[in-house]
């Protein structure tokens, strides 16, 4: 990406259309034909995260909710990959067992339950 971006349309701080430019004058130039404002690069990896204020001419990006978004991507694979070992129909019919029927259960059968046990605590909170 280069180092100047003309945004030429958003909606409620959201990117619909830009330029990027190595230079600002050709931003600049092209801002004065297809209208909108020039602003630096904000950086970051994924322009879906870039906060437009079209008052201010500003662009900023949204780090926080790019962390978040991949926090849950990461849990919701490792919650897929519990469910291949047990999926949650089982799980819910080991979840109402009381102690002596979870004790008769078979090794494989408790681990794997513990294992989505320890994934779930660590599901992230959405903000």
């Amino acid at each position: 990406m280069k180092a100047f971006i003309a945004i030429v349309k958003s909606t409620a701080g959201v990117l619909e259309k830009f330029q990027d430019f190595d230079a600002k004058e050709e931003a600049d130039a092209h801002v004065v034909e297809f209208g909108g404002f020039v602003a630096s690069n904000p950086g970051g990896d994924n322009r879906k995260y870039w906060v437009i204020d079209e008052a201010a001419g500003t662009i900023g990006y949204d780090q926080p909710r790019q962390d978040q978004e991949e926090a849950s991507r990461v849990w919701q694979t490792a919650m897929l990959d519990t469910d291949t070992a047990m999926p949650r129909p089982i799980e819910n019919v080991v979840a109402s067992m009381d102690a002596e029927q979870y004790a008769r259960l078979d090794q494989y059968t408790r681990d794997a339950y513990e294992a989505k046990i320890v994934v779930r605590a660590t599901q992230p909170k959405s903000e």
